[in-house]
């Protein structure tokens, strides 16, 4: 068993933020399956966001997550909550911005990621 990251992008409707999942996998020859999330983040390289990242692991190979909340310029990110889950488990992560003056948009993606 090894830990690796799991880096996503998320293209539509974020302009180029990244949802990120931070996962013990298992891995041998052809077989590999992810045993637990440790760690669900969000992160926008030109703006800030405020709102949840919702994540589960519905099976070994595949992540399921919503993104909900809005974009704003000038401002940072923080983030708490969330958690490890296993596989049928859930999690959710709030993320709040230093600024909610500066709004760009909103955000709502729902989205599979197969591993």
């Amino acid at each position: 068993m090894r830990a690796a990251w799991q880096d996503r992008q998320i293209n539509n409707s974020v302009e180029g933020g990244t949802a990120y999942f931070y996962c013990r996998t298992t891995e041998s020859g052809w077989f590999r399956a992810i045993k637990e999330i440790i760690y669900a983040g969000f992160n926008h390289p030109k703006y800030g966001f405020s709102g949840t990242l919702q994540y589960g692991l519905p099976d070994p190979n595949r992540i399921h997550y919503t993104l909900n909340g809005a974009l704003y310029s000038h401002a940072t990110t923080s983030i708490s909550g969330g958690g490890s889950v296993g596989v049928n488990g859930v999690g959710t992560v709030n993320l709040s911005a230093t600024v909610t003056s500066n709004f760009i948009k909103n955000v709502f993606v729902t989205k599979d990621v197969s591993f």
